[in-house]
């Protein structure tokens, strides 16, 4: 979800946003090599909560450093953390790695170490991520053993989404004058524009379970900066493009799908539904951040930046599922089989 790199005003423009929104506020510097994030940064737990036996355990504790996350499978999850690193005269950087754990045994390893930030961390299927890192789409084994530069660009490329059955790739690049959306075959090396935007800025990227629609964030960058558009594209039929919502740029970091193509986001302190299919669009809650299960059954949410809350969209039952020890509790994710969640607690509030 997050970079600092060399290169172009956009990139900068856009980094200074991303980290606005998430108040991720990281300064640590060293002369050697990658540090943790210092102390007076926050704890961050990842917590696992099993719906059946209503159990709630504390996975991890980090100091400050927890920032992207998910399941990759029912049994294992992914977590990112941040380092900072340089001369303190100089400046400082930031980098990333990617870790895999383990939910029986509680081990985890380090599968991969990016040079900066990482953004649109994905499953690809249980087997590898797309991730961009440094400007490039990269492919990650989950085991750690292939990291594969799909791109090699000098363009910066990001919010890369890969169909791993046809192998095509959809990125969204950023540039100062020329912003598009364009699909390349890995097998062909074959490139199709799908749009060109200007000076709007197009990512992230979200594939329908079918592979048939791509679903983006319009933001835009000159009349209302922290604005934006979610837009979906028939791939069929690439003229044929839709205006789904209308929302605030933190939709950006809370876009979900579910299988049955149900689309959730948050905006404006508002959680919306959409049925991709009709463009239907339905208020549902209020809340920060949130995640759909794959059923589409059910959501699950932050509130007030403070509580975790279970809803089902067939009876509207909502429960409160949060027991972390800490202050604050945000960015859920359901397990695959939507038996599980997972969210991170903090002893302080990420949103101010």
């Amino acid at each position: 979800m997050f970079k600092v790199t060399q290169g172009s005003f956009v990139m900068k423009h856009i980094n200074l946003i991303v980290l606005a929104v998430t108040g991720f506020i990281l300064i640590s510097c060293s002369e050697n090599g990658p540090t943790e994030v210092p102390s007076d940064q926050g704890i961050r737990e990842i917590h696992i909560y099993n719906i059946q036996d209503n159990k709630d355990i504390t996975l991890t504790s980090e100091v400050g450093r927890v920032n992207s996350f998910d399941f990759v499978d029912n049994s294992s999850i992914y977590f990112t953390n941040v380092y900072s690193y340089g001369v303190p005269n100089s400046g400082f950087v930031f980098a990333e790695s990617v870790n895999k754990l383990f939910l029986d045994s509680r081990s985890s390893s380090v599968l991969y170490n990016a040079p900066t930030y990482i953004y649109g961390l994905n499953n690809v299927s249980t087997n590898s991520f797309v991730l961009e890192t440094d400007g490039d789409i990269y492919k990650l084994g989950n085991d750690g053993t292939v990291v594969t530069n799909l791109t090699s660009s000098t363009t910066y490329e990001t919010a890369g989404v890969l169909d791993n059955i046809s192998s095509d790739l959809f990125i969204g690049t950023k540039d100062l004058e020329n912003n598009q959306i364009f699909k390349q075959n890995l097998l062909t090396n074959q490139k199709t524009v799908l749009i060109n935007s200007n000076f709007n800025y197009l990512f992230p990227l979200h594939l329908n379970q079918n592979k048939t629609k791509l679903i983006y964030f319009e933001q835009n960058c000159i009349s209302a900066p922290n604005r934006g558009y979610i837009k979906v594209i028939d791939l069929q039929n690439p003229n044929n493009k839709t205006t789904l919502a209308e929302c605030s740029i933190t939709a950006l970091l809370n876009l979900q799908m579910s299988d049955n193509d149900k689309l959730v986001y948050s905006s404006d302190g508002r959680i919306y539904l959409i049925d991709v299919s009709t463009s239907d669009l339905k208020l549902i809650s209020h809340g920060n951040s949130v995640d759909i299960s794959k059923d589409g059954s059910k959501i699950v949410y932050s509130a007030d930046g403070k509580s975790i809350y279970l809803l089902s969209l067939s009876s509207n039952e909502n429960n409160l599922i949060t027991t972390g020890n800490l202050d604050y509790a945000y960015t859920p994710r359901f397990s695959p089989d939507g038996q599980k969640i997972i969210y991170i607690t903090s002893d302080f509030n990420i949103y101010e």
